[in-house]
């Protein structure tokens, strides 16, 4: 029993279409306020931020009462 070769080309299975989830979308990052009202004196807008990134840290200070908050 003899088969020729272009019978098997044409019978050939096909695969099933694979399902890809779409990619997930990144939120957009909001910058953070640099200036706050006080929580000491109510000075609006009177808090300053100096962020530290390499120590991890952040200090708030306040203009006016020259209040100084050191958070890490």
């Amino acid at each position: 029993m003899l088969y020729d070769i272009s019978d098997f080309a044409a019978k050939k299975m096909g695969r099933r279409k694979s399902k890809r989830k779409a990619p997930t979308k990144r939120k957009a990052i909001e910058p953070l306020d640099q200036q706050f009202n006080c929580p000491f004196c109510n000075h609006e807008k009177s808090c300053d931020v100096k962020m530290d990134k390499g120590r991890n840290t952040a200090r708030i200070t306040c203009r006016y009462n020259l209040e100084v908050d050191p958070k890490k």
